[in-house]
Order: structure tokens, then sequence, then C-alpha cells
């Protein structure tokens, strides 16, 4: 991975968007640490209002907006309560704006296997534990006595998930274990097949998990990721931005469509 050296500064937006295309666009974006600013309760990482009225405005503009997490999907609509795409654990459940669920595949055998190892890690309280329908996570933000935990015993379940064939994905307060079959970066292939027509492609993301996603979407031609996070590091995505300036990112990305819609209608 190379050094996302370039920053994308608010002064830079207005000549970042005269430069893309006003086709079809389609934002992607992560949630936790993107579009919400982390909380140290995982059950009350509502968006602010000004970020949920920009995406409202993105939405009743014509924009299409799907949002990729590691959380199921049932917790990001309740997040935001907007009519937009989601695509939960990973790339597993896909709820279109209308609500309709679909689920991937999983060989039973995983499910089995992902059951196992999580009776594994039952010496951590209840509140440090994440069950998903196809991965459990080890949360430790503002919890030392938890890392502290996790670290006494790391070898032994890290060797435990390897033998069970689980991913293992570290994240920015934790570590998660998932069944192998999804990653964002598949997911976003998908999304992107789902929309075939669109352009550009923005993609955003500020963990380690997003990885995968940004590596997806530098294989796409007229597709954009970019890392939210206070400093650069290493990654796949293009640029970086901190995320305090993801809301004037999307005023931006709302005045691009509706400059699209005025130059299609004249």
């Amino acid at each position: 991975m190379d050094i996302s050296t370039r920053r994308l500064n608010v002064s830079d937006m207005h000549s970042f968007f005269e430069k893309l295309s006003c086709a079809s666009p389609l934002l992607i974006s992560d949630y936790d640490g993107t579009l919400a600013s982390f909380r140290k309760d995982r059950g009350n990482a509502f968006i602010s209002e000004k970020t949920k009225l920009l995406l409202k405005k993105i939405i009743y503009s014509g924009g299409v907006i799907t949002i990729l997490s590691g959380r199921q999907s049932k917790e990001i609509d309740k997040f935001i309560s907007l009519p937009v795409e989601i695509w939960g654990c990973h790339g597993w459940e896909r709820r279109t704006a209308d609500g309709d669920l679909t689920y991937c595949h999983v060989p039973d055998d995983m499910f089995n296997a992902l059951d196992n190892f999580s009776a594994v890690l039952g010496f951590f309280p209840s509140d440090a534990l994440e069950r998903k329908p196809v991965s459990t996570a080890i949360h430790w933000r503002d919890r030392p006595d938890i890392m502290d935990l996790y670290y006494i015993h790391s070898n032994q379940i890290l060797s435990i998930a390897e033998k069970y064939g689980l991913r293992i994905m570290p994240f920015n307060g934790g570590i998660e274990f998932m069944i192998p079959v999804f990653s964002k970066g598949k997911a976003v292939e998908n999304i992107i097949a789902a929309h075939r027509s669109s352009e550009p492609i923005c993609y955003l993301g500020d963990d380690l998990t997003d990885e995968d996603a940004f590596l997806a979407i530098k294989k796409i031609k007229g597709a954009i990721g970019i890392l939210i996070a206070e400093k650069p590091r290493a990654s796949h995505a293009r640029l970086w931005m901190p995320q305090d300036t993801v809301d004037c990112f999307l005023n931006f990305w709302h005045e691009f469509l509706s400059r699209g819609k005025r130059s299609a209608n004249e």
C-alpha cells in the first residue's frame, strides 16, 4: 500500500468536483468513523442532524447513496432513518432503499465454525463482544481492561480463529473474526455491478476494514477512494481528508449533483 499523501482540503473541493463528470454519480460510504463519529456506546452512533440533512438533500436531488458497514443493516437504518441502500455485515446482507432484504448464501459448516469459535470467547464481558450473523467482534475502544485481556490470550484466540478458517480483521478499537466469504472489496464489486451506469463513483472509509474496498475502487475507471483520517497513513485510497470535513464534502456532492441536473435540463 502507498501513503495517501494528497489531502483533499476544503479549498480544493470546488476544483475536485469541477473535474468530475456529471453522468450518474454513486456515493458509497462506510458508517462508523466516516459518516458518524465514534461513540463509546455503539448503540448510540447516530449521525448528526447536519449530516442527515445533507444526505437527505442528495437523496431528494436524485442522488444514489449506498452505505457499506460491518454492522447489520437494521442498525444503520435505525441510526439514519433515510431511504438509502445499505449493505450490512461487510456485504452479507443487502437492504434496498425500500427496505427489502436479501442475504448471501453461507454454508452451514461455516456458521458452525463461527459458533464454535465464539464460544471460546465466553470469558470476555458480554458488552465487549458483538455477535453478528457472520462474524464476532471484540471491542476495546476506551476499555483498556478489555484490550489487556485480549492481548493476554491473543495467541490462543488467533490460533483457534485460524483453525476454524475465519478471517481476522483488526479495526480501530477492536478486532473482528469473520466467515471468509465476505469483504468490503467484494461488496463494492457487487454494489457497482448493481449500478452499472453510475459514474463517477466515490467510496469513503476510515478503517483497515475499508482497504479491500479502496483496492477494488482503485481498479475501476472513474472511481475514487477517499480515506477519512486525521493524518495520512498507508492506504489504497487515492486521497484523504479529516472526518470533520465530510459534511463539507457532502455539501459539494449535492451541489455537483444539482449542477448536473441543471445541465441536463438546459
